[in-house]
């Protein structure tokens, strides 16, 4: 499991790419939020997560 990144999202990096999973824990589900090109500013980022279900 990896550790939260921006309030209950957490983020896996997909390895030899430029892309991150970040996904959500609930009651034994997993969702998958959003699959993200982490050559972005960090900003933004948190600017897209921030509309998403968490």
């Amino acid at each position: 499991m990896f550790s939260r990144q921006y309030r209950s999202f957490r983020r896996a990096i997909i390895r030899r790419s430029y892309f991150a999973i970040y996904y959500v824990i609930e009651s034994g589900v997993t969702t998958v939020v959003a699959v993200l090109d982490m050559r972005r500013e960090p900003k933004s980022i948190q600017t897209l997560l921030k509309g998403r279900k968490s």
